[in-house]
């Protein structure tokens, strides 16, 4: 490194001292940014986390609560025919009736999804950018409905599908 450049050559020194074109020469603290720490967008944001997709205020709250009931009662109705299944009550009226409550949970969900502006967010429906865009236009906490949604999931997969494999229950 020669004395008449100064520390401001070792830009990129590990890539032949090149920087993509179009990229300004970065200094500690330039653009917003300290200590070279990537940006992730222009947002308010807590630090280390990164949030994706669109704002919640503009999705409507009566949309987001039927999504998130509909969501709900499918997650609840294939549980409660989980536990059914695991107390050796499967193919009885209660089982059933679980199942409908479940399908017709998803058919709730499935249809304010469809119906309604803004579209939906190109994530899955499952993923935490989007049940989290959900509750919070919802004006829910995010986390409780997102551990409630998942558990739920969880104890319907395992009762209904993993229980009956492993027992050879059915």
């Amino acid at each position: 490194m020669s004395a008449a450049k100064g520390p401001s050559s070792r830009r990129n020194a590990g890539r032949g001292g090149s920087r993509p074109a179009g990229r300004p020469a970065s200094s500690p603290g330039s653009a917003g940014r300290s200590g070279g720490r990537p940006s992730w967008g222009t947002r308010e944001q807590t630090p280390g986390v990164r949030t994706t997709g669109p704002k919640a205020a503009a999705f409507p709250r009566n949309r987001a609560l039927r999504i998130l009931g509909g969501l709900l009662v499918f997650t609840s109705g294939f549980a409660v025919a989980a536990v059914l299944v695991v107390a050796g009550q499967q193919v009885t009226p209660p089982y059933y009736a679980a199942i409908v409550v479940g399908v017709a949970g998803l058919a709730v969900a499935g249809v304010a999804m469809a119906r309604g502006l803004p579209p939906m967010p190109e994530t899955p429906i499952w993923s935490r950018d989007t049940l989290g865009l959900l509750s919070s236009a919802a004006g829910l906490r995010p986390l409780p409905v997102i551990v409630t949604l998942y558990l739920l999931t969880l104890l319907g997969v395992l009762g209904n599908q993993v229980y009956p494999l492993v027992f050879g229950v059915g």
